[in-house]
């Protein structure tokens, strides 16, 4: 069981279970939402305080939304090609506590960057580090408030 301050009630509450939603997608970047939200919920089962949970067992919620991407070339070709790439992913975060319908985290942004080179690579390597880097500061600031 973990406790989590109100931000309301400024009273402890308990929480074992939570659910992960399906984060939207408000970009171009081919499901990136689904990549995401499977790293989510892999970063809670490996943290293992809270489980996760379908939403009717749930004591909390967690919903999101991918905002921006952006890619920025960062390594060149000797014909001044692009072969490397940064990508930057913005979501903002909302975690409400079932129980009383109040936020625990209410519109919080987060980003992160992830790098990639053009390969073969499927389409979801490219996103693995920036997905991931953002599901552990979720996480971190969900549970130990930073």
């Amino acid at each position: 069981m973990f406790f989590f301050l109100d931000a309301y009630s400024r009273s402890w509450f308990p929480a074992r279970r939570i659910h992960v939603s399906v984060f939207k997608n408000e970009t171009n970047e081919y499901a990136v939402e689904e990549r995401l939200t499977h790293s989510m919920i892999d970063a809670f089962r490996r943290d293992g305080r809270l489980r996760v949970v379908p939403a009717k067992n749930a004591d909390l919620e967690l919903k999101g939304r991918i905002t921006k991407i952006t890619l920025l070339p960062t390594v060149y070709t000797n014909l001044d090609r692009a072969i490397g790439y940064t990508m930057n992913i913005v979501i903002i975060v909302d975690v409400i506590d079932n129980s009383s319908d109040e936020p625990i985290l209410k519109d919080r942004s987060f980003s992160a960057t992830g790098s990639f080179l053009l390969s073969s690579e499927l389409s979801q390597a490219r996103t693995q580090d920036a997905t991931d880097s953002l599901s552990e500061a979720v996480l971190s600031q969900l549970l130990e408030g930073w």
